[in-house]
């Protein structure tokens, strides 16, 4: 039958009071850890009703380990938690440790599990970076691969870059060339529209074609003239050539003849 409730106590003093299950008293520690630190009916602290009750190991020294100092504490009938007999060893040893050693417990657990929890946000961090540095390698990867295609582009591209270049130089030569030639031609046409205008007239024009065409005329002649006698020189030189060589020929075979005949007469002297 559960205990009648009064205004000090909390839910974590009722569940104690009431024998809750430890799995009830552990979650409402949880819930609230300053209930443990509150007293309730009579000045007393959860401690002071499980202890009072004899609960169990786990609901002991979870209320001890949530609030150490209530050991050392009395409630209004002067009593601390370890004033009430236990049956279990292991609650009665628990009660009867001094609190500072608990204090130190529950302190070195709660820094061992500061550091387990820095060491799993350390180790989460680190498998964040080693994946973002799989991410970035795979990504450099790419715009390598990236790179390395597009270098082949990029050179044609230079290579256009520069055969544009080289073509808009020419370009601008040849413009430059075309203005100066088309400057020349304009002026050379001006000059001939001046030639027309001052130049001579029709009959003059007619007169000068007789003459030149006159000219021409006596030209010719005389050019026929000299071929005509070119051709007679080409003869005569021909001619001159044969009987040259034909003379050769008789001084060869004059002297030939002589060196026989002295040759002979040689022999003949020698023979007398």
């Amino acid at each position: 039958m559960a205990k009648e409730a009064y205004k000090e106590d909390l839910p974590i003093h009722l569940a104690c009071a009431n024998r809750a299950p430890d799995s009830t008293i552990i979650a409402l520690l949880d819930a609230y850890t300053d209930g443990a630190s509150t007293r309730g009916r009579g000045g007393s602290f959860p401690i002071h009703v499980a202890a009072q009750l004899k609960l169990s190991p786990v609901t002991i020294v979870s209320l001890i380990r949530a609030f150490p100092e209530a050991l050392d504490r009395a409630n209004d009938h002067d009593k601390v938690p370890s004033d009430y007999a236990q049956k279990n060893e292991i609650c009665r040893e628990a009660l009867n440790r001094p609190a500072a050693c608990w204090i130190e417990d529950v302190e070195k657990e709660e820094y061992l599990e500061k550091v387990a929890r820095r060491r799993t946000q350390l180790r989460q961090k680190i498998s964040e970076l080693q994946h973002a540095i799989e991410v970035s390698n795979e990504r450099r990867l790419k715009a390598t691969k990236l790179i390395d295609a597009m270098e082949p582009r990029i050179q044609a591209h230079d290579e256009t870059a520069k055969q544009v270049d080289e073509l808009g130089k020419k370009l601008s030569d040849l413009e430059a060339h075309k203005s100066t030639e088309f400057s020349k031609i304009k002026a050379r046409i001006f000059e001939r529209m001046e030639e027309l205008q001052n130049g001579p007239s029709e009959e003059e024009i007619k007169n000068r074609c007789t003459m030149k065409r006159s000219y021409m005329q006596g030209v010719q002649k005389q050019y026929e003239k000299l071929m005509t006698r070119t051709e007679q020189l080409h003869k005569d030189l021909q001619a001159i050539k044969v009987v040259h060589s034909q003379h050769v020929r008789d001084l060869i075979e004059r002297g030939t003849h002589e060196q026989e005949e002295v040759e002979q007469r040689d022999d003949d002297a020698d023979s007398i």
